[in-house]
């Protein structure tokens, strides 16, 4: 008599609805070091600046000025603290124009900060301008007009290593006055980091492109689950990566399983294999 095995769809069926691959990252706490600016620091014509000690060793690293004349204008931009050869590899991400004036990019939370970026020092006295209206009886020059909880890029070195951090503000429409609320940067020489974040979260500084899932069978056709073999590809890149979790969920318990070992953490032994 013929015997019939089950093909794998429904060996599938049997056993697991959805199988999926998870990538376990390094823990990045603590790598963040993180500022709160309370209250929030309000830059106007009655205060005209506000310093940043990005890398919290006590010496200031940036100063951002804020400048009005009789036109009525305003004039605000950041620069390094003290000497400018000193810190010679401070840094802004930012975009030049005419040879004289950089103006910094206004970053969304979770962009990434790094050294693959295009960043422009301060060296020639070039300004790195946010804003500049009417100052010079032209303008509005710059990125940083009517801008809600925006971002700026910033880059500081003690000897031949580099930091990354940023800068959270508003502006208002008109560019007269700036709130500074809080700024962080990563510990980890020449790491990035991410517009933001304040922990570490590994989806924000480990970039991990997940597993590709490829195939489960039943080895020994037991019909089950004892012996279920996965078969998926690594990572292109296990920067970071500690270990591979395999997860594979009853059909009777899910119709649909996301990649995500806090969901698979949470659910009781007998629910997946």
């Amino acid at each position: 008599m013929k015997k019939n095995l089950p093909d794998i769809t429904r060996k599938l069926k049997i056993y697991s609805s959805l199988t999926a691959v998870v990538c376990i990252a390094s823990d990045v706490s603590g790598q963040i070091v993180y500022k709160d600016i309370d209250p929030d620091f309000i830059l106007d014509s009655n205060t005209d600046a506000q310093s940043i000690d990005m890398d919290d060793d006590g010496d200031d690293d940036f100063i951002i000025y804020m400048n009005t004349n009789t036109n009525p204008g305003v004039f605000v931009w950041i620069s390094p603290f003290g000497n400018v050869g000193s810190i010679a590899g401070s840094a802004v991400l930012s975009s030049l124009s005419a040879n004289t004036y950089f103006y910094p990019h206004v970053l969304e939370e979770g962009d990434e900060i790094t050294d693959a970026l295009t960043w422009n020092s301060f060296n020639g006295g070039a300004f790195q301008t946010f804003a500049s209206a009417s100052f010079y009886s032209t303008g509005p020059y710059g990125q940083w007009f009517d801008v809600v909880d925006g971002y700026v890029g910033l880059r500081t070195i003690s000897g031949s290593d580099n930091y990354y951090g940023w800068l959270r503000m508003s502006a208002s429409a008109d560019g007269f006055t700036f709130i500074v609320k809080d700024f962080a940067y990563n510990s980890i020489i020449n790491e990035k980091i991410c517009a933001g974040d304040k922990t570490g979260a590994p989806d924000c500084l480990n970039e991990i492109t997940p597993p590709v899932f490829a195939s489960v069978s039943d080895v020994g056709d037991n019909f089950n689950g004892l012996d279920l073999g996965f078969v998926f590809n690594g990572s292109p890149s296990e920067a970071g990566i500690v270990e591979y979790r395999v997860i594979s969920v009853k059909s009777e318990n899910a119709t649909a399983f996301a990649a995500d070992i806090s969901i698979a953490e949470g659910m009781a032994l007998d629910q997946y294999i």
